[in-house]
């Protein structure tokens, strides 16, 4: 633990008053007269009796401090020492110096009346906070989170017993020192009640407490958008601690004026209250203070487009933070750096160093940060096209901000989610999530960072358009009594819900026959959107391919591998065009599409679900094992599902489409011997040819029956009475 109220200057004044006391004695070394000074101005300002003084201040034991008064005393130095002190040491003007020379250790205990037992504990809680303070900047900050959070009941109970014993100082000491934990933990709005209160009920707290309350104070203000008060507290805070001379203090409070500012879009007063905090970091050789000013130049930079030097900037930040152990600026630190990727148009390596944030930011708690990185990896997964991924990682991240209150961080939620309400064809949706966002940003003073102007035009096209309805059911009316942000939170949550909920159809709805048939019939059914996603499935599908629907209602059926490889994928788009289409029979790997199972040769009849204007609804797959289903079967039972207006006028002619070319007599008698299960070798002897003739054979008859082996072309052969 490190105190500086003897500065140099103060020393230099004092030292010449305390002339030597004569030859040095045997026995330990005698501690320093400035040490011990440091340790009496420590006891005065906290009001502490003698045996409570930390020996890690490295001015002695508390008996040391007081012998070494009454030398001082004895020797007729102390009204001097003491009126020198008063007007050279600020914070203790007012204070009562003659207790040090009148009261012994013995004294002091039987002066103070006994605490009782409640009050005890809660000096013990506070002396665990304060401990706390140093630790969760380093590597230690799960345990001391963990620490603290399994006391936080009793931490609660403990402001209630200092409020009521008058022990308002210390109170507000315990505020001071807890607003780390309540930032990380989300507990914004509880941190500022206490700390709002402690301060208006110790008006006249040593400086340094009240600097760092001050600080704790603002740090929620500009949580919340509230950029003037933030502002104000932010300054106060930083008068006090030049004050008190606690130089990386300064810094620190400088670097949040240079966040504000950020916040605020004044990106060059910002840039200039930072520089500022970097080189008085440097100076005073703070490197947890100089990482955090490294990490909101960067910020600053990738938002004004600057991705390059964002970068540098960010990469020191990061490594001093590695060097630190410093989890939690090492997850903002990685947040920032997977943006500037994700800006310079390299999502995978975004998405590397978001997910590395998020692994830390969730274990340890940090609710607030949880909710940045998830945010930064729901434009990734829009980046790639992944909707429904983006949908539920934008989500979770405005409810994290709308439980944090924090207005900047949920309006970039809600206009990245109404960029993917574009995407999805829901102007609607969009444009009403884009108005939540603007009144978000009007009101808490928090503009568009300029790199992200060209991700919003299209909604704005939108919302230019008096042609573009809002969303039935969204933008409630203000609610007396109900913040703005919950309303957001429930109109996102509207959207989402619209979102999942699968299209109605015939067979998608919950009754009728058509219900009754796409759930009973003895096949495998498989319903999919216009874009090539699941909307249902029957059980009949569900105990063929062993899983249910929603468990791959992220895959798109328009990027299966699988189709790709056996080259069918344009058959399949066709489907989705419009066009009923017949499957040749292909070997389909289930393993590769839920993780289990075995390869089967299925048929595959793809049947489009039209409305009255001819638009494609849904797509229905009809599937069957080659080997149970002829492609006949899945026809008729398409027609006895009713869905006679969805296929050609003649459904033969849908099955025409898979006619396959006759053999040649010797293609048949071929085909016949690798039934009976002769090899080449076999067949060349017994037609008299070479190995060679009978591969060309076995070639040509694969092509003609668009088979992949040997096994599939007699399958074909014989189904199809071919030989």
């Amino acid at each position: 633990m490190r105190v500086n109220h003897i500065t140099d200057e103060v020393w230099a004044r004092v030292e010449p008053l305390l002339t030597p006391a004569g030859a040095s004695r045997k026995g330990r070394p005698r501690v320093r007269d400035r040490a011990v000074l440091e340790g009496l101005v420590y006891l005065l300002l906290r009001g502490l009796a003698w045996n409570r003084l930390p020996r890690d201040l490295g001015c002695g034991s508390g008996m040391t401090c007081w012998r070494r008064v009454q030398e001082w005393q004895a020797r007729g130095l102390w009204p001097d020492l003491q009126a020198l002190l008063s007007e050279a040491v600020p914070d203790t003007a007012q204070a009562d110096w003659s207790r040090l020379a009148r009261t012994a250790p013995g004294a002091v205990r039987r002066r103070v009346p006994r605490q009782n037992a409640s009050a005890r504990h809660a000096l013990r809680l506070l002396a665990l906070a304060e401990e706390a303070g140093p630790h969760l900047r380093g590597p230690g900050q799960a345990q001391w989170l963990t620490r603290l959070e399994d006391s936080q009941a009793e931490i609660e109970a403990a402001f209630t017993t200092l409020t009521a014993q008058g022990e308002v100082a210390s109170a507000l000491r315990l505020g001071a020192a807890l607003f780390p934990y309540w930032w990380v933990k989300g507990q914004h709005t509880e941190g500022a009640r206490r700390l709002q209160a402690a301060l208006q009920a110790c008006p006249d707290a040593p400086r340094d407490v009240r600097a760092r309350a001050l600080y704790g104070l603002a740090s929620f203000a500009q949580g919340r958008g509230e950029y003037e008060s933030a502002t104000e507290l932010h300054e106060q805070a930083l008068a006090l601690w030049r004050l008190v001379g606690h130089r990386a203090e300064e810094a620190l409070v400088l670097g949040n004026l240079g966040f504000v500012a950020m916040r605020r879009g004044e990106y060059r007063r910002a840039n200039v209250y930072l520089t500022q905090e970097l080189v008085l970091a440097r100076e005073v050789g703070d490197r947890w203070v100089e990482a955090a000013a490294l990490n909101t130049l960067g910020n600053v930079a990738t938002r004004e487009g600057r991705q390059d030097e964002a970068g540098e900037y960010l990469r020191e930040s990061l490594r001093l933070r590695r060097d630190l152990g410093d989890r939690i600026g090492m997850a903002r630190s990685l947040t920032n750096l997977g943006l500037v990727a994700l800006r310079q148009g390299e999502p995978e390596r975004a998405a590397q160093r978001l997910l590395e944030a998020l692994h830390l930011r969730r274990d340890l708690g940090d609710t607030g940060g949880t909710s940045q990185t998830l945010h930064a990896l729901g434009l990734v997964a829009l980046e790639r096209g992944e909707r429904e991924r983006a949908a539920a990682l934008l989500g979770e991240s405005i409810t994290l901000a709308a439980r944090v209150q924090d207005p900047g961080q949920l309006a970039d939620g809600v206009e990245a989610l109404a960029s993917l309400a574009t995407q999805r064809g829901s102007p609607g949706g969009a444009v009403t999530l884009f108005r939540h966002a603007e009144r978000l940003r009007e009101h808490s003073g928090t503009p568009r960072a300029p790199a992200d102007e060209g991700r919003v035009r299209r909604i704005q096209e939108l919302l230019r358009s008096s042609r573009t309805p809002l969303l039935p059911g969204l933008l409630h009316p203000p609610r007396e009594g109900l913040p703005d942000f919950e309303v957001v939170l429930e109109d996102v949550c509207a959207l989402l819900e619209q979102w999942s909920r699968p299209a109605r159809s015939p067979l998608g709805s919950k009754d009728g026959v058509y219900r009754r048939l796409f759930e009973q019939v003895p096949v495998s059914l498989q319903l999919f959107s216009p874009d090539g996603y699941t909307l249902d499935a029957n059980a009949a599908w569900s105990a063929f391919w062993g899983v249910r629907p929603e468990e791959i209602a992220d895959r798109n059926v328009l990027e299966d591998a699988q189709f790709a490889e056996l080259g069918v994928t344009d058959l399949v788009r066709r489907a989705f065009e419009g066009e009923a289409v017949l499957l040749p029979p292909l070997p389909y790997d289930k393993a590769r599409l839920v993780g289990q199972g075995r390869r089967h040769y299925l048929q595959m009849l793809l049947t489009p679900l039209k409305d009255s204007r001819g638009r494609v609804r849904e797509v229905l797959f009809l599937h069957g094992q080659a080997s149970v289903r002829t492609p006949a079967d899945l026809v008729h039972l398409s027609l006895d599902l009713g869905l006679t207006a969805q296929l050609p006028s003649d459904p033969a002619g849908l099955l025409g489409l898979r006619r396959f070319p006759s053999l040649s007599p010797r293609e048949a008698a071929v085909v016949h011997l690798i039934a009976e299960g002769h090899s080449d070798a076999d067949i060349a002897a017994t037609l008299g040819v070479t190995e060679h003739t009978v591969k060309f054979h076995v070639k040509s008859v694969l092509n003609k029956l668009g088979a992949v082996n040997r096994a599939h072309a007699v399958a074909i052969a014989l189904k199809h009475r071919l030989l």
